[in-house]
């Protein structure tokens, strides 16, 4: 039997785990990480925030609506983050560290685990960093995908 828990019930646990030098692995939910992270199939392992976060890593964190979030970092100004989702093309500034809860140190892509730093997922990294070339051809995948009734 599978449970089912609110990362609101979670947030304590996986900052208690995480801060201790362990490992967390969260099972996201939604559209917003594809074609890297598939609802059902994929999830992520989470591990402490390190000193120091560059564009291109991804973590999760709490909007000040209390919404929690697992995008990429695309940019850093001063003591703020943008984060957008890799299948995205809106960028959201003005994340706050305090507000970030965990880092994706790995994934867990169809069985097989690819680390944060590995040079595959870094390959990835460098296909999805434009910001500019997501919002001219995302929006005619996602109107693709809706006329054929696929995510």
């Amino acid at each position: 039997m599978t449970e089912s828990y609110s990362l609101s019930e979670l947030e304590a646990i996986i900052r208690r785990v995480t801060d201790s030098g362990g490992e967390f692995e969260l099972y996201p939910k939604g559209t917003s990480m594809l074609p890297l992270i598939l609802e059902g199939r994929d999830s992520v392992i989470l591990s402490c925030l390190p000193d120091e976060l560059t564009a291109g890593d991804v973590v999760l964190y709490r909007r000040d609506d209390g919404s929690y979030v697992l995008h990429r970092i695309i940019g850093c100004d001063g003591g703020t983050y943008t984060m957008c989702g890799d299948n995205q093309y809106n960028a959201e500034p003005g994340i706050r560290r305090d507000q970030m809860i965990a880092f994706a140190s790995a994934f867990i892509i169809n069985g097989k685990r690819i680390e944060a730093d590995s040079p595959e997922n870094l390959r990835y990294i460098k296909r999805r960093r434009s910001l500019k070339l997501r919002r001219m051809y995302l929006p005619v995948i996602h109107r693709l995908r809706s006329l054929v009734g696929r995510r």
